[in-house]
């Protein structure tokens, strides 16, 4: 082999020849990359990125599921023990509104009574006066209080003898006939037995009525 001279300027050798840069790889610039080492002569470079990027990957997902299943777990608890103590306290809050029941059907009960009760002259009284005075065959089935004024309906055996009677009653006054009288038959066992019909107006005394 004679030694080749190359001046300065001019070209690179192993552009020229590839078979001189070839082996001149790893001290020089060469032209073709090549590396003619055998397989497992050559220096192996191991790519750990990947597989510790899906080694974290894997971590954060068990622990976001850990996390998770954690998180609703003591949710499933508390809602547990809430359902127990509402299990624990329901008899008590059953005797409350049961209590509260009572109390509303009670106050009911007593503003009826109020409400039946005032005035100057009590309903109360008034029913009694007519039970009073009323003959045991009448059968009064409405009555109505309007102010001073009271409206009862019913059936009797004679309702113009109804008039006189509750005249005489140191209660009453002005006591009329609203509706004509009219006769209906009242079947009952043993036959059956005709009834007049009547519908009475009469005002309560001015002294005690207050109207």
């Amino acid at each position: 082999m004679d030694r080749i001279e190359a001046a300065a300027g001019e070209s690179r050798l192993e552009s020229i020849y590839a078979s001189i840069g070839v082996p001149l790889k790893g001290v020089t610039q060469t032209r073709l990359d090549l590396n003619l080492l055998p397989l497992e002569m050559r220096k192996k470079v191991r790519q750990v990125g990947k597989p510790l990027f899906l080694v974290f990957l894997a971590v954060a997902i068990i622990l976001s599921i850990t996390w998770g299943m954690g998180v609703y777990s003591q949710h499933q608890n508390a809602l547990e023990t809430l359902r127990a103590e509402v299990k624990k306290r329901k008899p008590e809050i059953d005797a409350i509104e049961k209590t509260r029941k009572q109390k509303g059907d009670l106050a009911k009960e007593i503003s009826d009574f109020e409400r039946i009760t005032s005035g100057d002259l009590p309903r109360t009284e008034v029913l009694k006066e007519l039970s009073q005075i009323l003959p045991g065959t009448v059968w009064v089935w409405n009555i109505k209080f309007s102010g001073g004024d009271v409206e009862m309906s019913g059936f009797a055996d004679s309702a113009s003898d109804l008039i006189p009677l509750l005249d005489k009653s140191p209660l009453f006054e002005k006591v009329e006939f609203l509706a004509p009288v009219t006769k209906e038959r009242e079947r009952r066992t043993g036959g059956d037995k005709e009834k007049e019909r009547f519908k009475i107006k009469l005002r309560l005394e001015g002294q005690r009525a207050g109207s």
